[in-house]
Formats: C-alpha cells, sequence, structure tokens
C-alpha cells in the first residue's frame, strides 16, 4: 500500500482512481450500466484505457467496494481472463467493447486467487482511509435524517481513526 504514494488524509474515490491512473498512465472510466443480475462490476482492459462497469442500483456502499474491487486488479498488476470467452458477445457489443481481458465479479462465482487478493487491498485500503479520519468517503454520513443525527454521533461512526480505544480491538 505504501508503494502507492497516496496520501490517505485526503482521500476521497475519484481522487484515488485518477492517482492509479496516473501512475498506468491510461485513463480509467467509470461507467454504471446494467449488467446481468448478481453482477456487481467487471474491469476490461482494452489497448489504451481501462473501463471499469459497475451495476446500476448498486447501494453506494457496495458501488464504492465494486469501484476500488476492479481498480485493486490494476493495481497488483493483474493480467486477467479474456473475457471473450467468459461474456455473451451480446453483452461485449452493448457495453462497446471488443473482448479484452479483464475481471468479472458476481455473486456465485468462484473467487480466483486474483479476486481474493483484490478483496484483501481492499479491505488495507479502507483501513488506511479509516486511519486517515476518512470514512464518511466510503461510507456517507451514518444517516441523513436530522432527528438521528444526535444518535448516530454517539456511535461513534469515525471511531476508528488511528488511536487505540484501550479495548485493544481493532478493525
Amino acid at each position: 500500500m505504501s508503494g502507492l504514494s497516496y496520501d490517505f488524509t485526503r482521500f476521497e474515490v475519484n481522487d484515488f482512481v485518477q492517482h492509479v491512473a496516473d501512475r498506468r498512465q491510461r485513463p480509467i472510466i467509470i461507467r454504471d450500466t446494467t449488467l446481468p443480475i448478481a453482477w456487481f462490476g467487471m474491469w476490461i482492459q482494452q489497448a489504451t484505457t481501462d473501463f471499469v462497469f459497475i451495476q446500476g442500483g448498486l447501494h453506494p456502499v457496495q458501488h464504492i467496494h465494486s469501484v476500488l474491487h476492479e481498480v485493486a486488479h490494476m493495481v497488483l498488476g493483474h493480467r486477467g481472463d479474456d473475457l471473450s470467452t467468459i461474456l455473451d458477445p451480446q453483452l461485449l457489443a452493448t457495453l462497446g467493447m471488443n473482448g479484452g481481458k479483464g475481471h468479472l465479479r458476481a455473486a456465485g462465482r468462484s473467487r480466483t486467487l486474483e479476486d481474493q487478493e483484490a478483496e484483501l487491498f481492499v479491505y488495507r485500503l479502507q483501513y488506511r482511509v479509516m486511519r486517515a479520519n476518512r470514512l464518511k468517503e466510503l461510507y456517507g454520513a451514518p444517516t441523513s435524517i436530522e432527528e438521528l443525527k444526535p444518535y448516530t454521533r454517539g456511535m461513534d461512526f469515525n471511531r476508528w481513526n488511528g488511536k487505540d480505544d484501550g479495548s485493544g480491538n481493532r478493525p
């Protein structure tokens, strides 16, 4: 994670994705789209651009996690699968893709070693974001209901700010 040379005290998802794109010297384009049910997202490498397609309508927390999972594959240097052997050619055409290598993230799909590594990367990234007191960038505000705000503040939403609370518990 330290090899990223990223300042997590200014973490925002789009800023982080742009940082990765700059380091890779190729754009990363993220698009919400309609994918088959139970699919969260996928990364498709093209000749000069990385495309991340995310299932439209996901809960914002799941959306962010899916984006970070696909970007994790890029950061980790994963090659991916030949998606033309996995995806319906009609779907690829609908997405404007002509094949390519990448990763598909879907419920019920067996997890590869690369998917496990990407999940571990996201977990470690979340921990760094948490220690930098930027959790709201991953999870938003705990509530938008004014009457509940005093209670959610009492739940100490940003509790894990990098300081030990004395319990010895860590995320």
